[in-house]
């Protein structure tokens, strides 16, 4: 057996246990990039469903790849959903904070469900 390589091979361990840290970070890092282009596009898309109705623009911050500027970006782009559906008399319900923490995939999903449903009345 040769003890002589036993230092050497101490030398790779931490290395070996870095490389997964990586990947879960960048993975991290793209989906959240992604987000941050799916409330852009939510975005630009209320802004002319607002432009079209009349309604002041909506107050949004371009959201950077922190997410909880996604997350407040998301809360004021719901609020200005919700208002534009009240007007029309759609009823929606407020997303609930751990939801929007935790899923902020699905509820991307639902506003864009929302603004579809207002395109659809012709807002759009």
């Amino acid at each position: 057996m040769r003890f002589d390589l036993l230092p050497t091979a101490f030398i790779f361990i931490p290395f070996v246990s870095f490389i997964p840290l990586v990947a879960i970070f960048a993975y991290l890092a793209w989906s959240a990039e992604k987000q941050v282009e799916r409330v852009e596009q939510l975005a630009a898309r209320l802004r002319r469903l607002c432009e079209s109705s009349g309604r002041p623009g909506i107050g949004t911050r371009r959201p950077r790849r922190l997410s909880l500027d996604v997350h407040m970006a998301i809360q004021s782009l719901d609020k200005s959903l919700r208002s534009l559906e009240r007007d029309q008399g759609i009823h929606s319900r407020r997303p609930s904070h751990h939801r929007l923490f935790l899923q902020s995939g699905s509820v991307i999903d639902d506003l864009e469900q929302r603004v579809s449903r207002l395109e659809e009345r012709g807002l759009g």
